[in-house]
């Protein structure tokens, strides 16, 4: 190469055609130091989200700071301590360290006149921590002879902690917790009364709720009374001594007020409520009334209010729960038929008829067949012999008038009689009727004054020869 030649040109010569590009790891490493210069270099047309990121760091750290002083604050302030000597051997000094206050203490040479506590060397020393310490067996003599107050605060000694516990005992000593009342099955209060204490009235009732008539009982269990006054339904009963019991015997809801006073004039009082129940009643009727059995099957109509569940008895060993039951006796009255009704909260009544069906004593009964006598005919006068059914007659007792009559099938009237004693012998104009069926109607009036009225029918039998 020659001295003549310029470098410069033959670089730019050699190289015209080359590009020189970066690398991606270079080119990173640029554009964060770029990025960085531009976030050291504040203006507010460049505002990013770094400025908004480190402005919330300072402000959090401001206000943490704050906050751990302000407690550190309240954990180490205390009030200052002051230690007043009327002549004595301490002097003392203070002196602010963190917001607290400390005392020095120095101790000063004695005088020849001032004598120190006998056993002590030193009245009193000061710890590492600067707090005082004083003898236990000389601070009563110190105090004494030398009148020296001392204003502890609260982290003082240990002593002061002791001393709090003691008040605490004191104070729980003087001041019990308060026991709650207690009630007690012993009656009333039988006039005693504690000095200047409050009257209690308090009551039980037993039952609370019943049918009537209910008899409750009032169970005094107050305290500190002497006088008492019950109020029941309205009415004032003055009781002194003993419980109370009363019997209400119609239904609804009392209220059951005590007023109980002390010997110093002092009242109180107490309310509850007895609530009696509506009880049901028990109401029938038999139909028919007049009705004979055990020819008639009777039907008994209940007519009972506020009621939910029944029983009947009919007088002849058999019963029934139906509301409304029908019945057939078997044999003659009289018969006593028995309702009872309960009602849902179980309160019971009843009602009772005697001597029912006591016509029953007088009736008449027929056959419903009979056997003609084929010789020919009679005049319809019978017998009560066993076995003797060839007229057709009742059976009756207590009847004192009667009228019979007899009808074919196409109702025409084939036979007549007043008298009880005849009957018809099966005979039509002399001559034997033919077998068959044939309508009967009987009326009258039994010896008691009740009229009857029987129909029914009649089969006619004819004798094999």
């Amino acid at each position: 190469m020659k001295k003549t030649d310029n470098i410069e040109k033959i670089f730019r010569k050699e190289f015209e055609d080359y590009r020189i590009a970066p690398s991606r790891n270079l080119w990173n490493r640029i554009l964060k130091k770029m990025r960085w210069k531009e976030f050291l270099h504040f203006s507010p047309s460049q505002f990013n989200v770094y400025y908004l990121a480190m402005i919330l760091i300072v402000a959090t750290g401001i206000f943490i700071g704050k906050k751990s002083s302000q407690t550190e604050k309240k954990v180490l302030s205390v009030p200052e301590k002051t230690i007043a000597v009327k002549p004595g051997s301490l002097q003392h000094e203070t002196k602010r360290e963190n917001n607290v206050i400390k005392p020095i203490f120095r101790e000063r040479k004695l005088s020849k006149r001032e004598k120190p506590v006998e056993g002590n060397n030193k009245i009193l020393q000061t710890n590492t921590a600067g707090k005082v310490n004083i003898p236990e067996k000389s601070r009563g003599q110190y105090s004494e002879e030398k009148n020296v107050k001392v204003k502890r605060s609260l982290n003082n000694t240990d002593s002061i902690a002791k001393n709090e516990q003691k008040k605490t005992v004191v104070s729980q000593r003087k001041a019990p917790a308060s026991e709650k009342l207690k009630p007690e099955n012993t009656g009333m209060s039988e006039g005693k009364t504690v000095t200047g204490g409050e009257p209690v009235v308090r009551f039980t009732l037993s039952p609370k709720q019943g049918c009537p008539p209910l008899h409750v009982k009032l169970i005094n269990q107050s305290r500190n009374c002497d006088n008492f006054s019950w109020i029941i339904n309205n009415k004032n009963h003055l009781i002194k001594t003993g419980n109370a019991g009363y019997t209400f015997k119609e239904p609804g809801i009392y209220i059951i007020m005590l007023t109980g006073k002390n010997k110093n004039g002092r009242q109180a009082e107490w309310k509850d409520t007895v609530k009696v129940f509506q009880p049901p009643v028990a109401k029938f009727e038999i139909y028919p009334k007049d009705a004979v059995v055990p020819e008639n099957e009777i039907i008994f109509y209940n007519y009972s209010e506020n009621a939910s569940k029944y029983l009947w008895s009919f007088g002849d060993n058999t019963h029934s729960t139906v509301p409304e039951p029908s019945h057939r006796y078997t044999t003659d009255g009289p018969f006593t038929i028995v309702l009872k009704a309960w009602s849902a909260q179980g309160c019971v009544d009843s009602m009772v008829m005697k001597d029912a069906f006591g016509n029953s004593l007088y009736y008449i009964r027929f056959p419903n067949a009979f056997i003609p006598n084929p010789n020919g005919p009679s005049d319809g006068y019978f017998t009560n012999v066993p076995g003797a059914n060839e007229v057709f007659h009742p059976v009756w007792n207590g009847v004192s008038e009667y009228h019979l009559q007899i009808f074919n099938r196409f109702g025409a009237l084939i036979f007549e009689s007043n008298d009880l004693h005849r009957g018809w012998d099966g005979y039509i104009r002399d001559e034997l009727a033919k077998p068959g069926v044939y309508i009967w109607k009987a009326k009258g009036t039994f010896a008691n004054g009740k009229p009857f009225v029987r129909f029914g029918n009649v089969t006619l039998v004819r004798r094999k020869n």
